[in-house]
């Protein structure tokens, strides 16, 4: 069981599929051709956020840009030579790694990769680093894309592309709540539908007070306070 943690949003952005694309001219050259469409879209709601050089960052992923990782499985299998910028960018916190880069912000980074719970994974993580500094404010991205055919027995509920970016503090916004509660039946751990990343994203959008999520063995509990 996870206890009940409170977080307040004082910013969001998101976008999944079926939306255009965010407007990478917007990013830094450096940025923009560097990363993937995912990355690019990842990289463009954060950086529509406030105070960027101000706060802690958490990314998290269940696969990452798998595009960059299968052109170099690829590679491999070919025998071909790698490229170094695509290896060094292959890593997981390299997205999150570009945006301190160009923010000059130093105040450290954490990437997650939890299965099909990363995203509350790295909110958890994120909830964390707000309990241990709750004076410094902290920057959330999620992201994730189906895998490629060949793959997509792994895809569980991440069916289609999605970013979320939450600017997180103890107050000044809308407050929320997470709570999970291990052992639930199996009848509840089969109806979901949509990724868990995709659930949040439509419950902070609309106006429901309370969501539940089912992962595995556990119930994801969401809570909206209101401003405070």
């Amino acid at each position: 069981m996870i206890s009940l943690a409170r977080f307040t949003v004082c910013a969001w952005a998101g976008w999944g599929s079926g939306e255009n694309n965010c407007d990478a001219r917007e990013l830094p050259h450096l940025l923009r051709r560097r990363v993937t469409a995912l990355g690019r879209n990842a990289l463009c709601l954060a950086c529509s956020l406030p105070e960027l050089e101000k706060a802690r960052y958490v990314f998290s992923s269940r696969h990452g840009e798998f595009s960059r990782t299968l052109s170099i499985l690829e590679n491999i299998a070919e025998s071909q030579e790698l490229s170094p910028a695509g290896f060094s960018l292959s890593v997981h916190h390299a997205l999150i790694s570009l945006l301190s880069i160009e923010n000059n912000n130093n105040k450290g980074h954490i990437a997650v990769a939890g299965g099909d719970e990363s995203f509350c994974c790295g909110l958890i993580e994120a909830l964390a680093c707000l309990a241990e500094k709750p004076e410094e404010p902290v920057l959330y991205i999620h992201c994730d894309e189906p895998l490629p055919r060949d793959y997509a027995l792994f895809n569980g509920q991440e069916d289609s592309s999605i970013v979320i970016a939450l600017f997180l503090r103890t107050k000044g916004g809308e407050g929320f709540s997470v709570q999970a509660v291990d052992g639930v039946d199996e009848g509840d751990q089969n109806k979901e539908k949509t990724s868990m990343a995709f659930s949040f994203l439509q419950f902070l959008k609309g106006k429901e007070l309370e969501v539940n999520y089912y992962s595995q063995n556990r119930c994801w509990h969401w809570k909206r306070y209101g401003m405070g």
